[in-house]
């Protein structure tokens, strides 16, 4: 049992401010006008690198050039790296330490510990206490999330001795090591599952049957967007339908809606329910949805595809889903890329019997199902993996013994 006692406590060990325990340093960025003080050999960490408890090297670097005119300077290897200013701060607090010597920007402040503590003691102290240190340290009225760095000081964090850091140091990097193959063994489930549903859209595309076009099975049209200047355009009964709001799922509520005048003002046009919806512009190309209401609009970046025998809406689904990689290769332009009707209308699937549609869509919506399920397990055992490491630092936090109580059992169960 690892054991904090209060401040109060007989024999208790001393409570000290994050201060104390070390010298503190800050960060600069040397002048981006001088090309000598850029692309060396020194790490130069800013919060973008902070996603890992490690750093081992960074995406920015900058010269010994830089460290020789004062421009920056190292931290040596085994600190505390704290990011004190980004829009990060607003929920989660980035901790970590650096395994080699680096230089960091002036949104990181770097603690070169004492030899009373041990650097990743100190980072999981923090990391258990990260909420509490952004409600009590943030500071108020910045442009962008910051911590109060005089109050951060003078948080309290408790040292038990070097050999009980070591032995929590130990045991938290044993079971956080079990958590990552766990959740390595989880991506590697979930990819294996990505690729049996493509490949379950791509069996729906390999029929020897007639191939016929889009246009020669279904209407298209686009949308509009009314004119954002005119508030009597937005507001109305009219469920408008935007791009990024298509999910590969059914769309039952778009965030806005538009007025009979905004629809008469712009190219847009009310659709019946089951209109097949596929986006054209943006990161969002390739996705789709089924309208689930009467008489919604789209903006301009959303083909609407209106199949001849309603019957054939499933079928055309998956079909447009296994196209989606060729489609998104077609895009054409580079910020905003964008397929155009031109190129939907012109799709080319195959077009086998009635019966023959039916099974195929069955089996594929079965596979999807059972993808769909397979996808949700592994969700909820991230999220479990998660929930341990919280537990795990929680009960540091509280002066117990990580691997006392139900979170051991559960760690073998999850690994």
């Amino acid at each position: 049992m690892i054991h904090y006692p209060t401040e109060t406590e007989p024999n208790a060990p001393e409570w000290v401010e994050l201060g104390s325990i070390g010298k503190w340093v800050g960060g600069t960025t040397p002048s981006k006008t001088d090309a000598s003080y850029w692309d060396g050999d020194v790490p130069w960490v800013s919060a973008k690198d902070m996603k890992v408890s490690t750093i081992a090297d960074s995406r920015d670097h900058i010269s010994q050039i830089a460290l020789e005119h004062g421009r920056s300077r190292l931290v040596p290897s085994h600190s505390v790296l704290v990011v004190t200013r980004s829009g990060i701060l607003e929920h989660a607090l980035p901790v970590a330490v650096n395994a080699i010597p680096v230089a960091i920007n002036q949104d990181i402040k770097a603690l070169i510990p004492s030899s009373r503590v041990i650097a990743e003691f100190v980072m999981h102290y923090l990391n258990a206490m990260a909420q509490r240190i952004l409600h009590e340290c943030s500071k108020s009225g910045t442009t962008v999330a910051s911590i109060e760095f005089t109050r951060f000081l003078r948080f309290k964090i408790p040292i038990p001795s070097l050999d009980e850091q070591r032995r929590v140091v130990e045991i938290i990097a044993e079971q956080f090591s079990r958590l990552d193959s766990a959740e390595a063994n989880l991506s590697r489930a979930l990819a294996r599952a990505r690729r049996l549903e493509e490949a379950s859209y791509a069996a729906i595309l390999e029929s020897n049957s007639p191939r016929v076009t889009i246009a020669e099975i279904a209407a298209t049209s686009s949308g509009g967007t009314p004119f954002r200047g005119e508030a009597a355009n937005y507001g109305g009964e009219i469920p408008w339908v935007k791009s990024g709001e298509l999910g590969d799922s059914l769309v039952r509520t778009p965030s806005e809606h538009i007025t009979q005048r905004g629809l008469e003002s712009s190219s847009a046009k009310k659709l019946p329910r089951g209109t097949l919806l596929l986006a054209m512009y943006g990161a969002t190309v390739g996705k789709l949805g089924i309208l689930d209401i009467e008489g919604a609009a789209t903006n301009q970046a959303v083909c609407a595809i209106v199949p001849k025998d309603g019957a054939l809406t499933p079928y055309l689904w998956y079909c447009l889903r296994g196209m989606r990689t060729a489609l998104i290769r077609s895009a054409q332009g580079g910020a905003q890329p964008n397929i155009s009707q031109g190129i939907i209308r012109g799709l080319k699937i195959p077009m086998p019997s009635i019966e023959e549609r039916e099974r195929l869509v069955r089996e594929c919506a079965s596979i999807v199902d059972a993808v769909a399920r397979a996808k949700g397990a592994i969700v909820t055992a991230r999220a479990r993996t998660t929930a341990l490491r919280r537990s795990l630092l929680r009960k540091l936090v509280l002066g117990e013994d990580p691997l006392d109580g139900p979170q051991a059992k559960e760690i073998e169960v999850t690994t």
